[in-house]
């Protein structure tokens, strides 16, 4: 849930509520993108008044997916605010030889094992996490990129997105 609490011309404030945890908005989300933020404890990360994080799905499902989803991504971690998992569509592309179709994103992990990471395997890998916030497998063009490729990925990522 999504309440605007303030506004001023075209800025506002808000408040997001998921299961129970709330966030005021604007705010800033530190990166634990393999599950931790670098060099803090989730106690440290909350006492700066931090109340949501960002991982990344396809590291935790390349890494920690067993650990992380048996557990319950919150009790895993060890952190009590909101937690947002981003897709993994970016370091699927940029970590990895990939390929991008209308299907989802073809790499091949570092074991040399192909894999299909789809839109909806994306989601599915997030919800077995328990995460508050999902995000939809989005398709990153490299740089340089034209115009075309740009729009294409919009229109795909929107697609994905609707699947």
């Amino acid at each position: 849930m999504f309440e605007i609490v303030a506004e001023r011309g075209r800025a506002r404030a808000g408040r997001i509520t998921i299961n129970g945890r709330t966030l005021e908005t604007p705010a800033f989300l530190p990166v634990a993108t393999k599950g931790c933020v670098k060099t803090l404890t989730p106690e440290e990360v909350y006492s700066t008044g931090c109340r949501a994080l960002i991982v990344n799905a396809l590291h935790l499902y390349r890494r920690v997916f067993e650990e992380a989803s048996a557990a319950g991504l919150h009790a895993f971690m060890g952190w009590e605010g909101l937690i947002f998992t981003d897709s993994g569509g970016f370091q699927s592309i940029k970590k990895f030889p990939a390929e991008v179709t209308d299907e989802g994103v073809i790499f091949r992990m570092p074991d040399g094992k192909e894999e299909v990471f789809t839109p909806e395997k994306s989601i599915e890998i997030q919800e077995k996490l328990g995460s508050d916030f999902i995000f939809a497998l989005d398709d990153c063009p490299s740089y340089p990129y034209t115009r075309e490729r740009v729009e294409e990925s919009v229109a795909r990522t929107i697609r994905w997105a609707y699947r």
